[in-house]
């Protein structure tokens, strides 16, 4: 298919390689600090505006081009707005539409949210003597710890297990154990 008739048949209002780019550019420019790749993927494939390869190929650009910087120290690596984002910042949002401007900004809040979520669940599996593991499973806000469990289990793959689920599921967790907490048992007579 031409070049051409594939951007004309792009939806929504990002129908350019200079769109897609000021898009992410835009987006780079909402966030507080460094992100992952996923997230920022997660973030920028609203409404099915483009595509993963369109993305792919201008966030390949925005970073040789330093608009966006790579520090690949991290595991996974993080991507960083450089100051040439941000001098571009106020030009390319003149550049998007108040509509996509508006649905970057929710998208943003959405995978920030997450991202708080996930980095207040923690958790950590030690591996005992006896072949059994310990799991410490805990709910943070910021230096303070709102629920701690430490559970032993027969085995790695158990261990695993709980702290998937938990990490799924912490919510739930400490709600159940909270209500079973404040709850009176029936006392037996």
């Amino acid at each position: 298919m031409p070049r051409q008739k594939k951007t004309q048949e792009r939806l929504g209002f990002l129908r350019t390689d200079a769109d897609i780019s000021y898009f992410i550019t835009y987006v780079m420019t909402l966030l507080p600090g460094p992100i992952t790749y996923q997230a920022l993927l997660d973030i920028c494939l609203i409404d099915e505006a483009f595509g993963y390869f369109e993305f792919q190929v201008q966030f390949d650009r925005l970073v040789e081009n330093g608009i966006i910087f790579k520090n690949a120290e991290n595991d996974p690596p993080l991507y960083f707005a450089t100051q040439t984002c941000f001098d571009n910042a106020e030009g390319v949002a003149m550049a998007l539409p108040a509509s996509v401007k508006d649905k970057a900004q929710a998208a943003v809040n959405r995978v920030l949210t997450k991202m708080k979520r996930n980095s207040d669940i923690q958790t950590t599996t030690i591996e005992n003597a006896d072949g059994t593991y310990n799991v410490i499973l805990a709910i943070m806000s910021g230096d303070d710890v709102l629920f701690k469990l430490e559970l032993m289990l027969v085995n790695k793959k158990n261990a695993d297990k709980a702290i998937e689920n938990f990490k799924k599921h912490a919510e739930f967790y400490y709600r159940e154990y909270l209500d079973g907490l404040l709850e009176h048992p029936e006392e037996e007579e």
